[in-house]
């Protein structure tokens, strides 16, 4: 836990007030809001990019060329503070913007490391250089078309990134420009940012802004698909992947389900989801046309404290017996092997992104025994050892 000075784990935490992972114990209701309180300290993966307020203070600024341009859709209220463009309370309705970013001046930009440098240092780190209020969804979509057009034919697509809790808005647009960067391929990045607090406190809060941004999200995927993108590859982390496939089900609801074709990968990347309603919404959605990509593991500590606040029900991506949700029609990779870079664990999808595309490749061409067999011979040469664990239904 660095902010404090010092590394507590959340089991340590868990064993101070009598609680050993998802099993709950009677305990001092005083001592339980303690334990959320110094547990989410640690929690802090969901938003890990240092603070840039010095950087935003300065009021030249010029575009570089190596610049990536993150396209935005909201449901945060705009705020008159230079650097931050919006903050944490609800809006009315959805807004629309695009931000400059700068990517670090390295050789390397692939790495995960730069996300948690704790200097700022655009040397070693995203920086966000500036970002634009849109008027509507019509200069939105003008624009990103622009930007897709740019792309050459076969590479226009849709790189949309959905955060999870605890996430400021800055931190969600630098976010999706790492991932963007570090999967090598041709793409546009997309960010739907709804109204995080950015408070390691307000579990609660963030929760029911992720529910109250349903509609809105499903309106957008909407607009995405009318847009010039050959295919929109979706990257939900954490309670993103609860608001996004709610918003599925709710498009389903009114009819309006995604075009057939159009929704190209969908990572569900340490999904803060109660593996029961996984269960429900699939049922509502029926088996997915492209299986869905679960990343989970098994060491991720934010997860089980939010499966011990949901009194003991297990979480998606924390989830013991990845072959029942290969029976749902998932892809499921368990990087509990992989070394963390946050203390939560929670963060370890920033760090596969690098081979994403080979292992995409390897899924697509080859058998699931194949492809279990190349997670566990190529994937260590890239993550430094680590063994991804590779379960599939097909």
């Amino acid at each position: 836990m660095t902010r404090l000075g010092f590394r507590l784990s959340f089991v340590d935490v868990f064993r101070w007030v009598g609680l050993r992972g998802a099993e709950r114990v009677r305990a001092p209701r005083g001592r339980l809001w303690l334990i959320g309180g110094v547990v989410l300290f640690a929690c802090s993966g969901c938003a890990s990019f240092p603070d840039r307020s010095d950087q935003a203070k300065g009021t030249a600024i010029e575009r570089s060329s190596a610049e990536q341009t993150v396209f935005i859709a909201t449901t945060r209220k705009r705020v008159d503070e230079q650097g931050v463009y919006f903050g944490t309370e609800r809006a009315a309705r959805m807004d629309f913007a695009e931000a400059f970013v700068d990517p670090p001046m390295i050789e390397n930009p692939g790495s995960g490391a730069m996300a948690a440098t704790s200097t700022g240092d655009p040397a070693q780190a995203f920086t966000l250089r500036n970002a634009e209020y849109l008027s509507d969804e019509s200069e939105f979509l003008l624009r990103l078309n622009a930007a897709l057009r740019r792309q050459p034919r076969g590479g226009r697509q849709i790189l949309l990134y959905i955060h999870g809790f605890n996430t400021r808005f800055p931190d969600a647009v630098l976010r999706a420009a790492q991932i963007s960067n570090n999967v090598g391929l041709p793409n546009v990045p997309v960010v739907f940012s709804w109204a995080s607090r950015g408070n390691i406190f307000d579990y609660a809060y963030d929760n029911n802004s992720a529910l109250v941004a349903r509609a809105e999200l499903g309106r957008f995927l909407v607009l995405l698909e009318n847009s010039a993108a050959e295919k929109i590859n979706v990257v939900a982390h954490s309670l993103g992947n609860m608001l996004f496939v709610e918003s599925l089900i709710q498009l389903k609801l009114r009819g309006g389900a995604p075009k057939k074709g159009k929704i190209g990968l969908i990572f569900l990347a340490s999904p803060d989801i109660d593996y029961d309603v996984f269960k429900s919404q699939l049922e509502q959605l029926g088996r997915p046309e492209v299986p869905y990509f679960i990343l989970l593991s098994k060491d991720d500590q934010a997860l089980g404290l939010s499966t011990a606040i949901a009194g003991g029900r297990p979480r998606l991506g924390d989830y013991s017996n990845p072959q029942e949700l290969t029976a749902l029609g998932a892809t499921v990779i368990d990087a509990t092997d992989v070394a963390a870079q946050d203390p939560a664990h929670h963060d370890k999808y920033a760090k596969i992104a690098p081979i994403a595309p080979q292992l995409i490749k390897a899924f697509r061409q080859s058998s699931p025994m194949q492809s279990a067999r190349w997670a566990q011979t190529y994937a260590p040469v890239a993550l430094g050892g680590a063994v991804l664990q590779v379960y599939s239904g097909r």
